[in-house]
């Protein structure tokens, strides 16, 4: 398959557009799980394709990634999708890039939130505090490590595919 992809300054994309770093999305179901065209678009979505320009595309997508981290922190677990959910409604309709990796970084930061609030509820059945405290350490791990690497991702204008995704937006 020939790369449908303009040759820019940071030379062409993939095929299809994804970091392969998790190709099986753990969450996911069905035989593409892991596969498939970004944002439901029916195209892989670049920087720069929208309304908004490239490097404010890359800008505002770090953004996104690293608000759940920063979110996560400030309310001790409860608010990290909060800030990739706000980007995704400011720029879903300007940005294919940016509605795409918006919602990846809330559908991830959602899932993150719900372990942790399973990790509060496991806190008070006094027997399973280790097990709480081991899915408190899990999720930090996963809530700092795959922003970050996302982040990096962004800044050279590739797309992220988190792992351990609930897909609610798209």
């Amino acid at each position: 398959m020939s790369n449908q992809f303009p040759e820019n300054e940071y030379g062409s994309f993939p095929d299809n557009g994804f970091d392969r770093s998790d190709r099986a999305n753990a969450w996911s179901m069905g035989e593409n799980a892991g596969a498939g065209p970004t944002g439901g678009y029916g195209f892989d979505a670049y920087p720069g394709q929208g309304t908004v320009s490239a490097s404010d595309d890359r800008t505002f997508a770090t953004i996104a990634a690293l608000s759940g981290p920063v979110g996560m922190l400030f309310s001790l677990g409860w608010l990290g999708f909060a800030g990739p959910l706000i980007v995704w409604a400011i720029y879903r309709n300007q940005s294919p890039f940016l509605r795409d990796q918006a919602a990846r970084a809330f559908n991830f930061q959602l899932g993150m939130t719900l372990l942790s609030v399973l990790a509060w509820i496991l806190l008070f059945t006094v027997i399973l505090v280790p097990v709480s405290v081991a899915i408190w350490i899990i999720v930090f791990i996963f809530s700092v490590y795959h922003p970050i690497k996302a982040a990096i991702g962004y800044s050279r204008g590739e797309s992220y595919r988190y792992p351990l995704s609930l897909r609610v937006l798209n």
